[in-house]
């Protein structure tokens, strides 16, 4: 049996969605955990609205996503747990093909493909490789694991974690992928089994700074544990490129050898000398993404736009 947990503040405006893919799941056996941290609009009254005994809301004072995040696993039923944010969608099949891949190895964190959309339309869809040892090169660098859709034993996530951190305001799941990189093994379901929204009326260059400057800084506590032959020059110029100081880009990459340099290596240091704003807008653009999605959709990802249009309408009802 599943916990699926929820936390959530003042998401009112998309929330009752989210709520409906989760009671719309083909796996029926499972507890809907929703932690309420302290929100100041009406999800509350959202939520009490659902007639659903599967749902366990608990409204607590405002503590943040790390500490709310760290409070509901403690009050979870089940020693499963499937995250869930307040303004995505999952696939009514989701927790059905995951809970397939629960056994009794409990260091183990099960997730899938996620899909992006904005005003109700796929953009792009990151297809996190199926291998462990890609995943966890990839983490290096970004953070490849869906949190949106993780599943994993609570009991390993506190007890062999410490759980969630509670210092920071964004970004725990990486924090947590980064800390759990040498003790579990990452299993990637290659099916889009959530969908993400885009909110960008929240980003903006103020924000983009934030962002880079706390993924560098939790990317320097990992790698400073890590053997120096690990942190290459390749590496490091990319870590700088997406998160830190645009001159060290150029300064690490002049030391790689040419032959080892690909056309992406070659386009990102050029772009590297744009301004950090512009660069910042064009980064968060995903444009990259959004053009393989667009080239893949009538083949890799072929009746992807139905299915979401079809669920769109499931979770409108």
């Amino acid at each position: 049996m599943i916990t699926v947990l929820m936390t959530t503040y003042n998401c009112a405006s998309f929330i009752k969605k989210a709520i409906t893919s989760i009671l719309n799941q083909t796996y029926k056996d499972f507890e809907f955990l929703i932690i309420d941290d302290g929100s100041t609009d009406n999800t509350e009254s959202i939520v009490k609205s659902f007639n659903d005994n599967r749902i366990n809301y608990q409204r607590i004072e405002h503590i943040g996503i790390g500490a709310a995040s760290n409070y509901g696993l403690k009050q979870a039923k089940y020693d499963w747990i499937a995250r869930m944010d307040a303004d995505d969608i999952s696939s009514p099949n989701r927790l059905e093909i995951q809970s397939k891949f629960i056994c009794n190895d409990s260091v183990r964190i099960i997730s899938s493909w996620c899909g992006y959309f904005l005003n109700n339309k796929l953009k792009y869809i990151i297809n996190t490789p199926v291998d462990d040892h890609i995943i966890k090169e990839k983490l290096k660098l970004h953070s490849v694991i869906s949190h949106q859709s993780s599943l994993f034993n609570k009991k390993f996530i506190l007890n062999e974690l410490g759980g969630y951190s509670e210092n920071l305001e964004a970004f725990i799941d990486y924090d947590l992928w980064l800390r759990a990189v040498n003790k579990v093994k990452f299993i990637v379901v290659p099916e889009v089994l959530i969908y993400a929204r885009i909110r960008n009326d929240s980003v903006s260059n103020s924000k983009l700074n934030k962002r880079d400057f706390t993924f560098y800084k939790l990317q320097r506590n990992y790698f400073s544990k890590l053997d120096s032959e690990i942190l290459d020059n390749k590496i490091n110029g990319w870590r700088e490129y997406f998160y830190g100081d645009k001159n060290s880009v150029r300064l690490n990459w002049l030391k790689v050898n040419l032959n080892e340099w690909d056309y992406r290596m070659f386009l990102a240091f050029i772009i590297s000398f744009l301004p950090e704003n512009f660069l910042n807008s064009f980064k968060n653009l995903r444009l990259r993404l959004r053009f393989e999605y667009i080239l893949n959709r009538k083949i890799k990802y072929w009746g992807l736009d139905d299915t979401f249009r079809k669920l769109l309408l499931e979770v409108n009802k």
